[in-house]
């Protein structure tokens, strides 16, 4: 997440810094923004923020 939404590397930039398939990129960063995205849900409810869909 850091090196594409924060350093904004592409992602066959990622995947030549890290040595890693094109994919395993896609992958990682799908799972990991998924994970980012429940951890702070989680956070805000506790904080008592309201959730809104």
């Amino acid at each position: 997440i850091l090196l594409c939404d924060v350093e904004g590397f592409t992602y066959e930039e990622i995947a030549k810094i890290i040595d890693i398939p094109i994919g395993t990129v896609r992958s990682r960063l799908h799972r990991a923004r998924n994970l980012m995205k429940e951890k702070l849900r989680e956070y805000a409810k506790q904080m008592g923020y309201k959730e809104n869909r």
